[in-house]
């Protein structure tokens, strides 16, 4: 049984191959283009070989700067330094809730109710009455 279709597929090959054809054309035309803007004796090269001079030496000076630091991170007495540097910052820490002074006895000059109805049963001797 057929289920359709048939038909000249040579037409849409050649369609087919026909754009592929234009399309590679503007490729090399691209190609060419980005060819002549980089050649050797364009200024955008020029520019170019200077911008990845300036990052060589920018990369230098970053890593002589990171073993500056690590040696600095190594060092006994700059980590005691900045120990104490910190510590002047932060201060001391605050004092816990359960860290508060013992009362021996009764604090003095402290009243409760108790004391205020006992002090009302006491007969004072300079009474004028």
């Amino acid at each position: 049984m057929c289920m359709g279709g048939g038909g000249v597929q040579g037409a849409t090959i050649n369609k087919h191959t026909k754009e592929r054809k234009q399309a590679s054309k503007q490729l090399n035309k691209i190609v060419g283009a980005i060819n002549r803007v980089t050649s050797k004796d364009s200024a955008l090269t020029l520019a170019q070989g200077q911008l990845d001079a300036s990052n060589s030496m920018l990369s230098g000076v970053l890593g002589q700067a990171n073993r500056l630091q690590e040696a600095a991170a190594n060092s006994q007495a700059m980590v005691s330094q900045n120990a104490a540097q910190m510590a002047a910052l932060v201060g001391p820490p605050p004092p816990e809730e359960g860290a508060k002074k013992v009362v021996v006895g009764k604090a003095r000059g402290v009243e409760t109710e108790s004391d205020r109805s006992r002090r009302s049963l006491r007969i004072d001797l300079n009474t004028s009455t």
